[in-house]
């Protein structure tokens, strides 16, 4: 019987939104306006201290042309692992 891998560690959905900005040359601000979200929120989002639901989900699928299923998916994977105990590399990328 084989086991499924699970890491002992994860990255969290805003630090993978600011690798993705950062590889297109976006910047907070224009994100901010391209996905509605606003200066305040965006903010948060990328400082990892806003949970993507719903409408950031939409926001963020707008301007990078991906679902906002995939987003809310990556904020349950995170929040799955950091509930069974795996370390947060995020910040070795923020």
């Amino acid at each position: 019987m084989s086991h499924p891998f699970v890491p002992d560690w994860t990255m969290s959905p805003a630090a993978i939104l600011v690798v993705e900005l950062r590889e297109r040359g976006m910047s907070g601000a224009e994100f901010a306006v391209r996905s509605r979200l606003g200066p305040e929120r965006t903010a948060g989002l990328l400082a990892g201290q806003l949970r993507i639901d719903g409408p950031v989900a939409a926001g963020i699928a707008l301007v990078l042309e991906t679902s906002g299923t995939m987003w809310m998916n990556a904020q349950q994977i995170y929040d799955d692992a950091l509930a069974r105990g795996a370390k947060d590399i995020s910040g070795e990328y923020l």
